[in-house]
């Protein structure tokens, strides 16, 4: 894989049901070893507990999802079909760097 610099904090990340005292509904807190709470996710009357733990589990797998997208991505360039194929790739990866909006 190529290494790039990145700013956040490395993963794996996890997450877990947070307990809401004042709702008993309770929020999901994405965690990694080194950060006991990287994000949370909140459940509300607009939002279900099955959709906050889905996004938990979504922002839980971002480190994850972009190394298999860079590697991918690495691959392809190897193989010179990067260009072919990479645009939507590559504008994604940027993104999590923060170079594109």
């Amino acid at each position: 894989m190529t290494e790039t610099q990145t700013s956040w904090t490395p993963g794996p990340w996890g997450y877990y049901r947070a307990i809401s005292v004042l709702e008993g509904n309770g929020n999901f807190n994405v965690h990694s070893d080194a950060e006991p709470e990287l994000a949370q996710t909140w459940v509300a009357q607009v939002v279900l507990r099955e959709d906050a733990e889905a996004n938990a589990q979504l922002i839980a797998a971002a480190p994850a999802l972009y190394e298999a997208l860079q590697e991918l991505m690495d691959e392809l360039q190897r193989a010179r079909i990067a260009p072919l194929v990479g645009d939507k790739a590559r504008a994604a990866l940027a993104r999590a760097r923060g170079e594109a909006p």
